[in-house]
């Protein structure tokens, strides 16, 4: 366990930062798939669904907690 000076709002952020980054990875993995085929049009659209989601959840937290 990594143990730090931050607080628990320092914490969250880092968390809510971190759900992004694997947001914007996961992103670019489906869109990757689905250029090469690998990924049909409906699972590719319902990931990017799925995605935006994701997106305007994290929009709402960092709202919430900066």
């Amino acid at each position: 366990m990594l143990r730090s000076e931050a607080g628990p709002e320092d914490a969250l952020r880092g968390l809510i930062d971190a759900v992004a980054e694997l947001a914007k990875s996961s992103n670019r993995l489906a869109r990757r798939l689905h250029e090469v085929g690998l990924l049909s049009d409906t699972a590719a659209t319902g990931l990017l669904a799925r995605q935006d989601q994701t997106d305007a959840e994290l929009r709402r937290l960092r709202e919430t907690y900066g």
